[in-house]
């Protein structure tokens, strides 16, 4: 993008500011400018915009190229703006102006800047979304020329754009607040202040109405981590979409199935149980991966590969729950671990995790005088034994003892075995029923035995901790983690 201090065509900031690029060199400054930004709000029954959290440094940067700020005369960054093509469109994530600064038009040359350069490239439409219950969105958006889009306008791949939560009220999902205008400065029919802008709940300091500042600082939109659910229309896939659609900071922002599957083109909230969301299950997983920060797979090892490869060619945070891993397959997730973030575990529950690091420092502080087995049991329908669990708490026991857990594993008994060889960590699989996960980890010694257990009674603690691990990841270094460092619990 061409480096130019007054977006061409478009009035620019008024006097002593200016309108640019965001530098690297800005980054640091824009936390603080999102606290000051937010600050109008405290006195208000909108606080919680106050107490919000800034986004990351590591957040902006990914948006270089698309982010612009109002510096004032010693050329320090006062106000920011940032937004992303998506869907065709150029959609706004959030405009944040410095509470000293508000009320001077900056809110409005930064949109002048975006809407200059969408037009450069040949954007059609410049979009953002809004809260309705802030009174002066509407007007204000109004006379910018923007206009509320009808649902059947928005694109449902940026569909995880819409604003769902804001502290606990939630925006009806039949009436999504987009708006639109042309880059040009035409949108057609304007939206009336009525349409976005409903009663709020209590009194916001008059002197904000109709401003640039605080009024459009929304992290619900571009801040939240938006994420592709693989196997989407599977037992545990449908769980996943129902968790990333009810959790604060995360948005799905698409579904994929392979090839073939009668679930193609059905809607991934129906399916799992939300209401429509208005994402069609796919199995086009470039498209996908392309509008998305993070992909959630929780599939089968075959397909996990492939995926590892195609998140790293997007750039894109990959969370894996998919047991039964190969040597092969977890080579695969190490090498895609290089150019992207991979977060890899048997198991994404907080308990199993802790489980693991506790198995790990008993089999290191007991002697091998004390004998490992490691008893596993789950419903009729899993397919692979021992659990992927089970092999992650084998491996800590190992790791514990110093030994390789290839080398000391016994997977099966079965006739006369002979006596139990010293060293060994045996495995016991048990199948049933609908039981979703259960492990017990045994330190069995002479008139002494040590059992370390967890029992899973839901499966959504799966899917939260995988989301843990991918809002986790968004701002880390290329690398492949476990749940371990997620948890902070390696050393444990």
């Amino acid at each position: 993008m061409t480096d130019r201090s007054r977006p061409t065509g478009e009035p620019g900031a008024p006097a002593p500011y200016r309108i640019r690029p965001t530098q690297a060199a800005d980054l640091a400054r824009l936390p603080d400018v999102e606290r000051s930004a937010g600050e109008r709000f405290r006195a208000s029954d909108l606080a919680w915009v106050a107490g919000e959290p800034p986004a990351l440094v590591e957040s902006h940067a990914r948006h270089l190229g698309w982010h612009w700020v109002a510096a004032d005369a010693d050329d320090v960054p006062v106000a920011f703006l940032f937004a992303r093509p998506c869907g065709g469109m150029v959609h706004i994530g959030e405009i944040s102006v410095a509470l000293p600064h508000q009320g001077r038009g900056l809110g409005r040359a930064l949109i002048a800047a975006v809407c200059a350069e969408a037009r450069r490239q040949g954007f059609a439409k410049v979009t953002l979304t809004t809260y309705r219950d802030i009174a002066w969105n509407g007007p204000y958006y109004a006379s910018l020329g923007f206009r509320e889009m009808a649902p059947e306008e928005q694109p449902p791949s940026c569909a995880s754009n819409w604003p769902r939560r804001r502290g606990t009220a939630m925006i009806p999902p039949a009436a999504p607040p987009w708006c639109w205008r042309s880059p040009e400065g035409g949108a057609g029919a304007v939206l009336a202040g009525a349409v976005l802008a409903q009663a709020p709940r209590a009194a916001i300091p008059p002197a904000t109405a109709g401003r640039s500042g605080a009024g459009q600082r929304g992290r619900d939109t571009m801040a939240d981590m938006r994420l592709v659910v693989v196997g989407a229309a599977g037992r545990m896939g449908r769980m996943l979409v129902k968790t990333v659609h009810e959790t604060p900071g995360t948005a799905l922002a698409a579904a994929v199935e392979r090839e073939g599957s009668p679930f193609l083109g059905k809607d991934a909230g129906d399916l799992a149980g939300t209401g429509s969301l208005g994402i069609p299950v796919t199995s086009d997983v470039a498209a996908a991966f392309a509008e998305a920060d993070g992909v959630i797979d929780f599939t089968a090892p075959a397909a996990t590969a492939a995926f590892a490869r195609a998140a790293a060619g997007a750039g894109i945070v990959h969370v894996v729950g998919t047991t039964g891993l190969t040597d092969s397959d977890l080579a695969v997730l190490a090498e895609a671990g290089r150019t992207t973030r991979i977060v890899q575990s048997g198991n994404m529950s907080l308990g199993v995790n802790l489980l693991t690091a506790l198995v790990r420092r008993v089999a290191a502080t007991l002697g091998p005088e004390f004998d490992i087995e490691v008893l596993e049991m789950h419903h009729r329908m899993k397919v692979d034994a021992p659990s992927g669990t089970a092999l992650m708490l084998g491996e800590a026991a190992a790791e514990g003892r110093a030994v390789g857990l290839r080398e000391h594993a016994v997977r099966v008994r079965d006739g006369h075995t002979g006596a139990r060889r010293a060293g060994d960590i045996g495995f016991a699989t048990l199948r049933g029923g609908s039981v979703i996960g259960e492990h017990t980890v045994v330190f069995a010694g002479d008139g002494e035995r040590i059992e370390l257990t967890h029992k899973a009674d839901d499966r959504a603690l799966f899917a939260r901790g995988a989301l843990r691990a991918a809002l986790w990841a968004r701002e880390r270094p290329a690398g492949l983690y476990t749940m371990s460092d997620v948890l902070g619990i390696a050393a444990l």
